[in-house]
């Protein structure tokens, strides 16, 4: 991203010869001006600034697990639009063990605001993890 510019409002001595109706105008545009360069250092995030949700689940593995039956992972959509993503933010098994190798992308559908994850491959049969999950 480009370097933000070092000056942050602009005073009425900036505008030679304005009318009287530009003070509130040069008021409420400093003050969305402030909102936006502070934003843009590095306060930005996913669920106040951009439609996500982030959701943190718990889930036993089934024994079978390795060979596709996945138990029912799933939870309702507050974003207001058609779920373009679901991604893995963190996994991690509730007993504390470290996790082995890579952990794979989910599987996921979406059906009237409600987000099932199928699958993720690379955990182990009959094991409790929790995970966060980024919608967008």
């Amino acid at each position: 991203m480009a370097r933000l510019p070092t000056t942050k409002r602009v005073a009425k001595e900036d505008i030679k010869g304005s009318p009287s109706w530009f003070d509130p105008f040069l008021s409420a545009y400093n003050t969305a001006l402030d909102a936006i360069w502070n934003a843009l250092q590095g306060t930005l995030t996913f669920v106040e600034n951009i439609q996500a949700q982030i959701k943190e689940m718990a889930f036993t593995t089934s024994a079978d697990y390795s060979t596709g039956d996945f138990p029912d992972v799933s939870f309702t959509s507050s974003i207001r639009m058609r779920v373009k993503g679901v991604f893995i933010m963190q996994i991690q098994r509730t007993d504390g063990a470290i996790i082995e190798g890579p952990v794979g992308h989910p599987d996921w559908q979406e059906n009237a605001g409600i987000i099932q994850v199928r699958y993720i491959g690379g955990l182990l049969d009959s094991t409790r993890y929790t995970a966060r999950f980024l919608v967008v």
